[in-house]
């Protein structure tokens, strides 16, 4: 498996935005996972025992970065599911096909609510070597 894709939070009013960067595109989409998994777990500190799957397929590069994202939020609203990490295991390019795991804990409750992944100011764009993905988390 290549590096862990690396995420950091930037300053936007009343909502999350994410910057993940990887020297691969699977790098960056990893980030832009992990850091919404980090919202989500919040200050869980429970070990992994459990595993997520996210699949998608979207003719847009855009469209699979989102839709993966999301795809992450509906499963651990819906099975309360409190993840610790996410491993890119595949990306495809046109049409996009992105296979992940999250790994983590069933919860009573998921830590920060987060309503939406949003498209506005999405910017995913390839730059002196390394793929940069931002996205605005709408909580």
């Amino acid at each position: 498996m290549q590096g862990v894709g690396k995420y950091t939070f930037l300053e936007h009013t009343a909502d999350i935005k994410i910057r993940a960067e990887g020297k691969s595109l699977a790098d960056a989409i990893e980030g832009a996972l992990n850091g919404l998994a980090s919202v989500i777990r919040g200050e869980d500190t429970r070990e992994d025992g459990e595993e997520l799957e996210i699949d998608v397929n979207e003719e847009f590069l855009e469209d699979a970065v989102v839709m993966a994202m999301e795809q992450l939020l509906v499963k651990c609203e819906v099975e309360k599911f409190s993840p610790s990490q996410v491993k890119v295991l595949e990306v495809e390019e046109q049409p996009y096909h992105i296979n992940a795991i999250a790994l983590g804990k069933r919860v009573d409750e998921v830590e920060t609510i987060v309503k939406a992944i949003t498209y506005h100011q999405l910017k995913i764009e390839e730059k002196e070597g390394k793929y940069i993905i931002e996205v605005v988390l709408d909580i």
